[in-house]
């Protein structure tokens, strides 16, 4: 049965451990629109749509 992922964490906080000088803490998955990039029907994983998205002229 798919789930739907937890929304962002509304009280983020600063990491415990500092990353070393000119290193980079980042990752991103955006979904959508899901009519023009369906999530494969076999996933367990489902998401909401993560941006608005202006209709195609």
């Amino acid at each position: 049965m798919p789930y739907l992922t937890k929304p962002p964490e509304p009280n983020p906080r600063a990491p415990r451990i500092k990353a070393p000088p000119g290193a980079w803490d980042c990752q991103l998955h955006l979904f959508g629109p899901a009519e023009r990039y369906p999530m494969d029907p076999k996933s367990p994983y489902t998401s909401d749509p993560a941006l608005f998205m202006e209709p195609d002229p």
